[in-house]
């Protein structure tokens, strides 16, 4: 398929390299790092284009060094085919897929507390705010922590409380509330938006409490996942695992994870089955006891989803 959003992280060790994020609505070459504040740069050399099929890389830089290996997390949201949404209060560009329950948002900041319409049809449990045109945190939401609540993609912090962040109101079928935080909603910047709401069968969005124990917690999602985002409310990293960097014949738990909020290597120790449906730790790493986690997953296939093969996590 062709992907909107294209996350891309080198796996090699040596060299750090930051993850880079690009997406259709901003551009091709258009990229932000999710484990730095950094602004929005242009590189040439980075994620270039979005192509059927595929995307293309260019050549160094951080997604195409010679002799490194790399991974790419990609969603599908409208082939790049935006469209005013007046829903809110202010104007955004927006890009949805309904189907799949993922949308980019581009929204101007006011620096006043402000709505911005997603384009979803139902409200999201998921999102991710990202400032461009300045230095600033990544502001996460998460429906199991809740509107007064966010964390930090770019920042293994735990929770913390503020209005400015979402202006204490729960996203609707329509709108994001966003208080006056300059991450979140500054007078001068444009910022990024990406939302997800569940799909059965292939998203899910939650949160577990750990055990503590080598057999350690089965968190159910109903299907088999292709890619697992894990925070400890507390602070501890953000860990993401995936099925093509493990192996493929479950016949033995998988150990392989990058930190969302690191520029290192890819690493092993966290020791986990990815199961028919759901995810099994088999050790206290990601299941410390009484800690709460919460989670992102999406579905290693689309059998069972009601839409076609070509809206995928790859």
């Amino acid at each position: 398929f062709t992907p909107d959003l294209v996350w891309a992280k080198h796996r090699n060790h040596g060299t750090a390299h930051s993850h880079n994020w690009a997406d259709s609505t901003r551009g091709g070459t258009k990229i932000i790092y999710s484990n730095t504040t950094d602004a929005q740069e242009t590189i040439t050399n980075s994620i270039k284009t979005f192509d059927t099929g595929g995307f293309t890389v260019g050549s160094g830089g951080d997604a195409n060094k010679d002799g490194d290996d790399y991974v790419a997390w990609c969603l599908k949201a409208n082939g790049g085919t935006t469209s005013s949404n007046t829903d809110g209060n202010v104007t955004s560009t927006v890009q949805a897929n309904t189907d799949a329950g993922f949308a980019i948002a581009k929204v101007p900041g006011s620096s006043s507390d402000q709505t911005f319409g997603h384009g979803l049809g139902k409200a999201p449990k998921w999102i991710i705010v990202k400032r461009l045109d300045s230095a600033s945190n990544w502001g996460v939401y998460h429906e199991s922590i809740g509107n007064t609540k966010r964390l930090l993609l770019d920042s293994g912090n735990g929770s913390a409380t503020s209005s400015g962040w979402w202006n204490n109101t729960s996203p609707t079928s329509t709108t994001v509330s966003v208080g006056t935080d300059g991450g979140h909603n500054g007078s001068t910047d444009d910022y990024v938006a990406y939302c997800w709401h569940e799909v059965p069968g292939f998203s899910k969005f939650g949160s577990y409490v750990g055990n503590g124990d080598g057999n350690g917690q089965f968190v159910y999602l109903g299907f088999r996942p292709a890619f697992i985002l894990i925070k400890r409310e507390a602070s501890e990293n953000w860990i993401i695992a995936d099925y093509k960097r493990n192996s493929n014949d479950r016949t033995s738990p998988a150990d392989s994870y990058i930190l969302a909020n690191g520029n290192g290597a890819e690493s092993t120790g966290i020791i986990y089955d990815l199961n028919q449906n759901g995810v099994k730790f088999r050790s206290s790493s990601q299941n410390e006891s009484g800690n709460i986690y919460h989670y992102w997953a999406f579905a290693e296939q689309t059998g069972s989803s009601p839409f076609g093969t070509d809206v995928n996590a790859g």
